[in-house]
């Protein structure tokens, strides 16, 4: 039996069509790039509300960027995969993940580039006995 065509649409958005709300928000955040000052938020968010949920403060946490993170975390730091207090996020851009690096080192944190590798990774973890603060 033979495979049935797909037939294509031929309607293309035009100036003034009316998109559903999110829709067109997720749209114009694309174009105009704003959804990645609201990605960064959520990002710094997500990583204060792990320093806060393990009761350390921001000197005992390292952050930096990578672009293999989980190396960096788990060969490069040794970082506990299973107990450590770690994570890593895909901040969409090499200058939206130094600009959160930079964000936690004034609050107190380790870490700082020691490779300018154009990552837009970032991560951070709480550093222990076992981890290493930097990588050799």
């Amino acid at each position: 039996m033979p495979a049935r065509p797909v037939q294509a649409h031929s309607k293309h958005l035009q100036s003034g069509d009316i998109l559903p709300y999110s829709f067109r928000q997720f749209i114009e955040s694309k174009i105009t790039g704003e959804d990645q000052g609201e990605e960064a938020m959520s990002i710094e968010q997500e990583i204060d509300n792990l320093i806060q949920k393990t009761g350390a403060n921001y000197r005992e946490w390292y952050v930096g960027l990578a672009i293999n993170p989980r190396q960096r975390l788990f060969s490069g730091h040794n970082v506990n995969e299973q107990s450590g207090a770690w994570l890593f996020r895909d901040a969409g851009s090499e200058a939206t993940a130094r600009d959160l690096e930079t964000i936690f080192l004034k609050k107190g944190c380790k870490g700082g580039a020691l490779k300018r590798d154009s990552s837009r990774h970032i991560y951070a973890y709480k550093m222990t006995r076992t981890t290493r603060g930097s990588v050799s």
